[in-house]
């Protein structure tokens, strides 16, 4: 799996959990995350982050696979028998840089990105196949011609750690998971 970071975001924790199971199920899995490249504003969102988002879980962490850091997606060695899964758009995008590379390739798509249309179209418009986590996603996919939807896989939710405290008969509201 190919991921744009190591953040907590939800496609880091969807990610690994996927290929913790993978894992489980005997596959051998590796995830690579880019590390953006060392700039003055680069160093100082990492500062940010760390402050903000110091109790943040870590993802990527509770991986018990191989984990690498690649600057350069172009650079990344990958053993020919190996299926690459890319993660989101940034990610997705930059699979052209590997179409010399006789291996699968599969996007994994977990949302839109409307505010950078020039990178969704980049994206979605590669003639790769893609794993969808909505339905809506189907439509943007067909819309850039960029080859099939294999599966929706919607994200699951682990009711051992999201569920109601209260019994139905007394629930007075709903409950959301939001991020900016």
């Amino acid at each position: 799996f190919l991921l744009p970071g190591h953040g907590s975001s939800g496609g880091v924790r969807c990610t690994s959990i996927v290929a913790s199971s993978l894992l489980d199920r005997g596959h051998d899995v590796r995830i690579l995350y880019q590390k953006p490249n060392a700039t003055l504003r680069s160093w100082l969102r990492s500062v940010r982050d760390r402050i903000v988002y110091s109790r943040a879980p870590d993802w990527l962490g509770q991986f018990e696979g191989r984990i690498f850091v690649f600057h350069n997606i172009a650079t990344c060695h990958f053993d020919p028998d190996e299926i690459i899964v890319t993660v989101g758009m940034a990610m997705s995008a930059q699979l052209a840089f590997l179409n010399s590379l006789p291996n699968q390739k599969v996007q994994y798509i977990h949302g839109a990105t409307p505010w950078d249309p020039v990178l969704m179209k980049r994206a979605l418009s590669l003639p790769m196949p893609k794993i969808v986590v909505a339905n809506y996603l189907t439509e943007i996919v067909a819309r850039h011609h960029g080859g099939e939807v294999l599966a929706v896989v919607h994200n699951g939710v682990d009711r051992d750690e999201y569920f109601s405290s209260v019994a139905e008969s007394q629930r007075d509201g709903v409950g959301v998971i939001y991020s900016s």
